[in-house]
Formats: structure tokens, C-alpha cells, sequence
């Protein structure tokens, strides 16, 4: 950090003469009598001290502060002295800064063994490996510091591991690294299941401090934390105190598109200035309050501004924290970690079930986003599908002791169990839920992201939905083309569940994905206007393994269905043509996973990887009409709300089921008034999307 900080301060000294040409231009309008030309000065002179402070140029702050002083006032006249002191400025900026209090970030340890002794010398040994170590002397105890504002990134346990110690580690935002010592026989045998790491109890003390500062998170989920500020040096120092400390850090130095940011990255903390040239902190601040998707985002002013009054409003407006600069990069990142340790505790209390301490769907999907995003290790999913509902909470109790405290468990729907496991793949995370006591006549389908590290949350869960019941096929990548559904009464009679279009089933209501007996041989996909095979009636649809794509352009990760010219006739042999749907979505891999899901169920599915390609598309009118458009909202070029407003205005026929888990409840409604027919929010389950685009494209009859 102390090396980020040096590189910062040296371009700060280096913009100097940028700095001081445009004071010395909002000087001569002020000299000039320019209106507001002095309030501008007294803006720009108030952030060069508050960046000057921050970075230790003490003799920077004092010229400022009396400059900042002479522009005071509704119409301050012009004083001679501006210019003495403009000029004490530059050479101001020659001082050489003072020096920083520096803390490096010192990663803490909790110590939960009995031999107080051992505990006590091994926390010698961690502070010489620059590591804070703490002893628990009681559960209880050790509870309460795990979830004290101080985040703890590796936990030491004896053989036993009780299970409020084990529900308290799963329920940290950040799930610290789990090290058990068991004996040196059981040690060789390698981590247990619900442990991260496993050594020797006889290990002395400075070989375990030396074992615990080399262990690392295999795919470590980190905070993020958007920072905005018009002042790039400013922004530079945040970043290199925060990611000194394990943040992720955004930043953004034009606040006017601080929303899109927001939408884009996700953050869990906002560290926002107030006086902007663009927009104004308050105002963003009352605007973020009032929209439900940021309503409970961890707001964190960081200014200059220290009147009493400005603070008494900020925190009136809701901001959770208000930082006057310059802050000591030490401060800065205790209160920072102290807010996101909190908002991560209240929010995994929030999104658990009481009773099961399962996650929601929800939950589990921002965490596998963020894991993928990491991209430092492949990270496998596992659905569980039972029977009857009172099974899926007898299973979820027998599994929990087993889990690590990184591990993810979730309902995914009221049968369904959803496990997301980082640093294994999904032939490991299969062989660990097969193990006993197994799965018992739960349906199994696993899926990781080793063909393509850059696929998404949604594609991934999709994936290892349509893997149900295939059992140990459930690696395999190569599936056979599978003959699609029959239009009109073949449907009704295979699918009943999801026949009714005037009604969308519930989870509860879908029949189970069976495995086949045996596996069909691959058949030619019929030509678009070619009458489809049909499947015995009765039979429930297979959703065999798939191929995940692994190209390197989007060419070839999803090779699209080209467009056939409009047809004279309805189809060959007189038979209706196929719906046909097109996929827009800029992930290419959950274009590809939706494409086969589709083409499975009989429809002619074509992709688009923007919002432009699939205006092109819709609106060529020598093309075969598009029936329905799968839509993602976050797109390139064009978003998916511009490609609903343009459909609109040109009285485009098309149906739009909008898919996306980044929408807040006024887009929504947008969405809806710009024309969409449905709308389905990420994540999804495979039965869910069928339905609704069962509902929206009815059987054709001949």
C-alpha cells in the first residue's frame, strides 16, 4: 500500500501546473466580476485542500485553506493577495509531503482450542507473520467475535466443531477459512468434510502460524465498494487503501452516470463525495433513499465539507457514515470494513429462513456471480430435486454439518436444493453429495464452469438444471441432438402442467425431470417447416447433458440458426411452421444453454448478443417472422428497454418476455409500459421459463 500511496502522491505533484492554470482562469473571470466566477474559485480552491490533506501535503492545505478563505461569501471582492498566494501555491506544491500513518492490513485469526497455553503462544508466532490472532475461550465467545465489526479470515478449531460455531461461520458475509487440528493419524487422511484445511494437533507453534499465513482462499468473494469523486487522485489513494485491505474497489469520477455504475457492478458500499461539479452528494444521496433497489445501500460520504450543518443533514437524508478529509488511510479502512462487516451480517440474517437456515434463490445467485467473476478456480453447482417437499428439509439438515463455511445452500424452489461450491468441479461436488448418506431418491444435476470460466450465474444454474437426473453422465459435455416437441395435441399430452396458457404453474405443481431409460440415438433436426416427430404421449421431456461452450469468439460459442426467407405456404405438407424465438442476451453461454433448452422443446431458436443485432433482425421484414423474444435488459449498443420502445413504435407484432436479474421495481413497470408481454426475473428455473412461454406461444393446430 505504502508503494500505491508514493505512485499517487507524485501524480498529484505532477498536475500541479494543470491545477493552478485553471485556478489562476476562475481568478481573472473573478477579477473580471464574471458572475459566480468566485464561487467557482472557492469550489475548486475546497477540493484541492480536502485532495492536498489526504495525501499529506501540509503546506498545500495551509494556502488553500487561506485562499478558500479570501472567496468566502455570497460576492466576495477581488483581492490582490489571490495572486501572491496562487504563486505560493506552486511552489507549495515543490514541499516534500509529510509522512503517512501507513497500518498495513493484518488479517485476524480466531482460536477456538481448550489448551489456553498453545493458543496463547501461537498468537506470538501469527503477529510475526504480520497476522492478529484472538482466542475464544467459549462458543459463545467465539461467536460474538465472529461477528464483531472486525472481519475474521481464518478460524482454528479443535476435533469438535459445535453447531452454533458452525452456523455462525456460514452466516458472515465473508466466510472465513476453517482450519481444524485433529490428530496426526486423522490428519493424514486430508480436510474433512466442512473444513477448508486440516494439520496435525502436535504441529508446533511457529509451524502452524507459518501453515495458516500460506493458506489462501482458493476463490475468494470480496466486498465490493464503488467509489466516486471528480478528483482521479483522490480516487487512486481510496483504491490503494481499500484493496491493500481485500476490497474490490470501482471507481467513477463522473457521478452524472452513477446509477448506470450502480446497475453495472453491484457494489455493497458507496463511498461518495459531496461537492461535484456534475451532481451534488445530497442530492444523489436523496435520490439513491428513494429508489427501493439502493434503498438500504451503505452510503458513505467522504468530503471536505465540515460544517456542523452538512453533516446534520447528511445524516437527516440517510447516510450511514460522513469522513471529513483528509481521512488517515488507516481510519478510512476500519470504517469501511466495520460497515460492510455489519451490512453483510444483517443481510445473510435477513435473506435465511428461520427455521432451515437455507438461503434464497436470490442470495445464492449474487454469490455465484461473484465467484465467477473472481475467475480464479473453477466453481461447480449441484440442484437436488425430491419428491415431496418435506424431504428436501430432511435432506438440508443431514447436509449442512458437511458443508464448509464458503459452501452455499439454497432453496431453489420448494423441492429443489441449490449447492455452489468454489475451487472444486462438478465431478468432485457430485462424488461429495453421492457419498453417504447420499441423496436418497433426490434427482442430482451438477455443473461447473471449467469450459468457459467467463459464463454467468444464470447460464451455470440452467446448466445444472437441465443435468437433473442424469447421475454420473452429469460431467459428460457431448449430448446428442434430441428430437423436438410436437406441436398441437402431442404437447398438452406430454407437458400437461404447462399446457394452460391462461395460467403459470407453481414449482410444486411441475412434474420432476426423469431420467430416461435409455439413452435415444441421435436424430437429424428436422428443417424449420418439415413436420416434427412426435413424443409418446405421456412421456416427460429429457434433458440430457450439455456441451458448455468453449470457443473464444461469440461466433462460436453460440452458432445461431440463420434466418430462412419468409415462407409462401404455412408449412411442408401443409403442417403449421414451428414457432420460432430469438434469444437476446450479451452472455454467450447463456445464449447457447437457452438455445438448446429451446430447440429441445421443438422451437426454432436464433441468438443475438446486443440490443442492435436483434433490431436488425426483427425488423428485416424478408426474414421469417420471430414469434417471441427472450430479452436481457443490460446489453451493448442497445439495452433492452430501447429495443422494446423501438418494436413499439414500429407496431412490431413480436412478443417480448424480458429475462434479467438486474431490474429495479420501476423498470419493471417501464418494461411493461414499453411493451413487454411477460417478465421473468434471474435466477430462473428451467420449468418456470417453459411456462411462460408455453403461456405466450400457444400450440399451433393444423
Amino acid at each position: 500500500m505504502a508503494q500505491a500511496l508514493a505512485t499517487v502522491r507524485d501524480g498529484f505533484r505532477s498536475s500541479a501546473p494543470e491545477r493552478l492554470a485553471q485556478l489562476r482562469r476562475n481568478a481573472d473571470a473573478w477579477k473580471a466580476h464574471t458572475p459566480g466566477a468566485a464561487t467557482l474559485f472557492a469550489q475548486s480552491v475546497h477540493s484541492l485542500r480536502g485532495t492536498a490533506g489526504t495525501l499529506g501535503f501540509t503546506e498545500v492545505v495551509r494556502v488553500a485553506s487561506e485562499l478558500e478563505k479570501l472567496a468566502e461569501g455570497d460576492s466576495p471582492p477581488f483581492s490582490p493577495r489571490v495572486l501572491v498566494l496562487l504563486q505560493a501555491l506552486l511552489d507549495a506544491f515543490s514541499q516534500p509531503p509529510s509522512t503517512l500513518s501507513v497500518v498495513p492490513h493484518r488479517p485476524r485469526v480466531l482460536i477456538r482450542l481448550s489448551d489456553a497455553h498453545f493458543a496463547a503462544e501461537l498468537i506470538r508466532n501469527l503477529d510475526s507473520f504480520g497476522m492478529d490472532g484472538v482466542h475464544a475461550g467459549s462458543d459463545e465467545e467465539a461467536v460474538r467475535l465472529l461477528t464483531a465489526d472486525r472481519p475474521v479470515e481464518r478460524v482454528v478449531v479443535g476435533p469438535a466443531v459445535s453447531p452454533a460455531l458452525r452456523s455462525a461461520l456460514r452466516s458472515t458475509g465473508s466466510p472465513p477459512l476453517l482450519v481444524q487440528l485433529l490428530s496426526a493419524s486423522e490428519a493424514r487422511n486430508g480436510p474433512r468434510e466442512g473444513t477448508d484445511a486440516v494439520l496435525s494437533l502436535g504441529t508446533p507453534a511457529p509451524a502452524l502460524a507459518r501453515e495458516l499465513a500460506s493458506l489462501q482462499r482458493t476463490s475468494p468473494t470480496r466486498f465490493r465498494v464503488l467509489a466516486v469523486d471528480d478528483d482521479a487522485a483522490v480516487l487512486a489513494a481510496a483504491r490503494a487503501v481499500l484493496e491493500a485491505a481485500g476490497l474490490e474497489v470501482v471507481t467513477l469520477s463522473d457521478a452524472r452516470n452513477l446509477f448506470s455504475s450502480l446497475q453495472r457492478h453491484h457494489p455493497d458500499l458507496l463511498l461518495l463525495d459531496v461537492a461535484m461539479p456534475a451532481l451534488d452528494g445530497f442530492d444523489l444521496l436523496s435520490q439513491l433513499r428513494s429508489e427501493p433497489a439502493w434503498r438500504n445501500l451503505t452510503v458513505v460520504f467522504h468530503t471536505s465539507r465540515d460544517a456542523t450543518s452538512e453533516r446534520v443533514r447528511a445524516f437527516q437524508l440517510g447516510v450511514d457514515d460522513y469522513l471529513i478529509k483528509p481521512v488517515e488511510p488507516a481510519e478510512l479502512r476500519v470504517r469501511v470494513l466495520a460497515h460492510l462487516q455489519r451490512r453483510a451480517l444483517l443481510r445473510a440474517a435477513a435473506e435465511k429462513e428461520a427455521t432451515t437456515g437455507l438461503a434464497s434463490a436470490h442470495a445464492l445467485q449474487r454469490t455465484l456471480a461473484r465467484q465467477l467473476e473472481s475467475g480464479t478456480a473453477p466453481v461447480a453447482v449441484a440442484l437436488l430435486r425430491f419428491p415431496k417437499p418435506e424431504a428436501l428439509t430432511e435432506h438440508s439438515a443431514r447436509l449442512t454439518p458437511r458443508l464448509r463455511p464458503s459452501d452455499v445452500l439454497a432453496r431453489w424452489d420448494e423441492r429443489t436444493l441449490a449447492l455452489v461450491r468454489a475451487g472444486e468441479d462438478a465431478r468432485a461436488l457430485q462424488a461429495f453429495l453421492q457419498a453417504p448418506p447420499g441423496t436418497a431418491d433426490a434427482l442430482l444435476g451438477v455443473a461447473d464452469n471449467r469450459a468457459q470460466p467467463s459464463m454467468g450465474a444464470q447460464a451455470l444454474l440452467t446448466a445444472a438444471e437441465l443435468n437433473l437426473g442424469r447421475g454420473s453422465d452429469a460431467s459428460r459435455l457431448e449430448r446428442p441432438s434430441m428430437p423436438p416437441r410436437t406441436e398441437g395435441s402431442a404437447l398438452s399430452g406430454s407437458r400437461p402442467a404447462l399446457a394452460t396458457p391462461s395460467k403459470t404453474p407453481s414449482h410444486s405443481s411441475l412434474p420432476a425431470v426423469q431420467p430416461p431409460a435409455t439413452r435415444p440415438a441421435p436424430t437429424a433436426r428436422p428443417e424449420p417447416h418439415a413436420p416434427p416427430p412426435t413424443r409418446p404421449s405421456g412421456s416427460a421431456p429429457t434433458f440430457p447433458p450439455i456441451r458448455l461452450p468453449t470457443g473464444e469468439t461469440p461466433a462460436s460459442v453460440a452458432p445461431r440458426v440463420p434466418p430462412t426467407p419468409r415462407p409462401t405456404e404455412p408449412g411442408a405438407a401443409g403442417q403449421p411452421r414451428s414457432h420460432r424465438i430469438l434469444v437476446a442476451d450479451d452472455e454467450p453461454a447463456l445464449r447457447r444453454v437457452l438455445q438448446r433448452l429451446l430447440e429441445q422443446e421443438g422451437y426454432v431458436v436464433e441468438t443475438a448478443e446486443d440490443g442492435e443485432e436483434a433490431l436488425t433482425r426483427l425488423l428485416n421484414p424478408n426474414l421469417t417472422p420471430v414469434d417471441l423474444l427472450l430479452l436481457d435488459v443490460h446489453m451493448p449498443r442497445r439495452s433492452g428497454i430501447d429495443v422494446l420502445r423501438a418494436l413499439r413504435e414500429a407496431s412490431s407484432p413480436v412478443k417480448a418476455l424480458v429475462l434479467s436479474a438486474r431490474v429495479r421495481d420501476a423498470d419493471v413497470l417501464k418494461l411493461y409500459g414499453e411493451g413487454a408481454a411477460d417478465f421473468v426475473a434471474k435466477p430462473f428455473s428451467i420449468h418456470t421459463l417453459l411456462a411462460r412461454v408455453t403461456r405466450l406461444l400457444p400450440p399451433r393446430s393444423s
